[in-house]
């Protein structure tokens, strides 16, 4: 068995060292579309969070920038907030949920693209003419968006760390280009960018990392449950697989209330004539193969008739309806199973390294179903409608059904003919019409 996030490490899921991304396009599309929804409440607050901020961050305009207020405030109120609120549905309103989970990334890109912006137009509308305090400020706020951009959107890290950068380098264009200012002011501000820069590249490159791995463990070990309960479903019928998984209950306690009593069950018992005799002719492979083919072919029946599988012993195969859920028609559904297995095998015949033929016997009554075991566990039936089938096909035929009276009241009337030889009852094809 894989070990549990060993694809973290190595294979298709492993990231990319730059940009982070997985090499398989459907991995990388599940990835955001499964970080979208188990984040949505977050993204929803940051979202509205960043529309809130920069609208507040207008109040300070008003206090500082004097006669450009004006400018200052169509670039934020008359086009960069109503550009952010146009993506707003699409994360807060339920019915574009699906199309936020898909596109999470390109909404955030637009936010971040059109934040940065306006910061970057107001910047260029200001900085000509900007006194020490509106410096000061615009800095600041320059800095609070690029912290927001990197540590609060969980904007992907190569769009945060691209319009970060670009930012830092664009606002640093307009400062030498307009600017002249002491020593000290061009230090501090080259020194708060490139500080707010590289943190943000280490904390949004950490933060996507650790996502990408928690995806790649949550997927291998949803990956190990599907699979377990597939080799569950193949040795227990799928009700009782659910119930021995749900609630994370005690399977020892789990088993012992899967004990059930079926008043109305019809079991089939299907047995290979002269197995031993066959046994002794055919090599242990070619046995096996034998078996495997045939037993194979009446899980497949049983399927489609609506017949639940409960063993194999040796050359039997056992099955019965009624169990684990209850229905009218049970003794009907083992009839019509027992009559194709019957063609199947007729069918397979030519194709088989030596003849064979089966025994089938049918018998409906009670019987209890449970899980038995501590290890290697599995779903048994035992009781009169086992014991009747048993006995029906062990006095059977080669090629022929036998069932009891009791299985023979339940058939509906026309599924099939019968035949009485004295007390035996054998289920024959029903013979069409003239």
């Amino acid at each position: 068995m894989t070990p549990v996030g060993s694809t973290v490490r190595s294979g298709p899921g492993r990231p990319h060292p730059i940009t982070l991304s997985f090499a398989d396009p459907a991995l990388e599309s599940e990835f955001w579309t499964a970080f979208a929804r188990a984040r949505r409440a977050y993204l929803q607050v940051g979202v509205v969070l960043l529309g809130v901020l920069y609208a507040a961050f207008g109040l300070v305009d008003l206090n500082v920038y004097g006669d450009q207020v004006r400018t200052l405030f169509i670039v934020r109120y008359g086009v960069a907030i109503p550009l952010m609120l146009l993506v707003w549905p699409l994360v807060l309103l339920e019915q574009y949920r699906e199309i936020s989970a898909r596109r999470v990334q390109e909404i955030l890109l637009w936010l971040g693209v059109v934040a940065t912006g306006g910061i970057l137009t107001m910047a260029a509308l200001t900085t000509p003419h900007a006194t020490p305090k509106q410096l000061t400020v615009g800095t600041l706020g320059f800095l609070v968006t690029l912290t927001f951009l990197y540590g609060f959107t969980q904007m992907r890290f190569t769009y945060s760390a691209a319009l970060g950068t670009i930012t830092t380098a664009t606002g640093l264009g307009y400062l030498v280009a307009f600017l002249s200012a002491p020593l000290f002011v061009w230090v501090a501000v080259i020194t708060f960018g490139v500080l707010v820069n590289a943190a943000g590249f280490w904390v949004g490159r950490t933060m996507e990392v650790l996502v990408r791995r928690d995806f790649l463990r949550k997927r291998a070990i949803e990956a190990e449950q599907a699979r377990s309960e597939r080799l569950l479903a193949n040795a227990l019928p799928v009700e009782i697989a659910r119930r021995l998984l749900e609630d994370d209950a005690d399977l020892g306690a789990e088993r012992a209330a899967l004990a059930e009593r079926h008043d109305a069950v019809t079991v089939l018992v299907a047995d290979i004539a002269g197995f031993t005799p066959l046994a002794e002719r055919l090599p242990e492979g070619e046995l096996a193969q034998l078996l495997d083919v045939l037993f194979s072919e009446f899980d497949a029946l049983a399927s489609e008739c609506g017949v639940e599988k409960v063993k194999t012993l040796g050359d039997a195969w056992v099955g019965a309806a009624g169990v684990p859920s209850a229905r009218v028609d049970h003794a009907d559904a083992t009839a019509r199973l027992a009559l194709a297995m019957i063609r199947r095998v007729d069918a397979l015949r030519p194709s088989l390294p030596l003849p064979v033929a089966i025994r089938i016997g049918l018998h409906s009554g009670g019987a209890v179903a449970g899980v038995i075991g501590r290890t290697r566990f599995a779903y048994d039936l035992w009781g009169d409608a086992v014991d009747g089938a048993k006995a029906m096909e062990q006095a059977g035929a080669p090629g022929r059904i036998r069932i009891s009276a009791q299985t023979l009241a339940l058939l509906t009337p026309g599924l099939a003919d019968v035949t009485r030889e004295g007390d035996t009852i054998w289920l024959v094809e029903r013979t069409p019409s003239p």
